[in-house]
């Protein structure tokens, strides 16, 4: 730090009194006034950045959150179409037992007569 201080800033002053020339002066002066606005617009264009970044991140987070809600709609809609599925599924078992068992008892009862008629 102490190097860029010297060589920057004190160094070209120690020069400057060793010549009568203003030339020496201005140039520096020049200097450090460009360096001092550029240092200024770095500062302007940094604080320019953060404001903008602050509602592009609140809307950002506003997508996150209405992208999540929309996952969330689906997984509920796709779940609620399943359960009905299940419970169609549940009811066409269940007849399909009821139909089984009706077929069987009416083989059995007339099973007999079958037998008696082939014979």
């Amino acid at each position: 730090m102490a190097t860029v201080g010297w060589l920057g800033i004190a160094g070209p002053i120690w020069q400057a009194t060793k010549s009568a020339s203003p030339d020496a002066w201005i140039g520096f002066a020049g200097n450090a006034l460009g360096a001092g606005m550029t240092l200024l617009a770095a500062t302007a264009a940094a604080i320019a950045a953060y404001w903008t970044i602050i509602p592009m991140r609140r809307q950002l987070s506003e997508l996150v959150r209405q992208n999540n809600f929309a996952h969330y709609e689906r997984l509920r809609q796709r779940a609620a179409e399943l359960m009905d599925m299940k419970v169609l599924i549940e009811n066409v078992t269940a007849n399909l037992e009821v139909m089984h068992r009706s077929l069987a008892r009416l083989i059995r009862e007339r099973a007999p007569e079958r037998l008696a008629s082939v014979v």
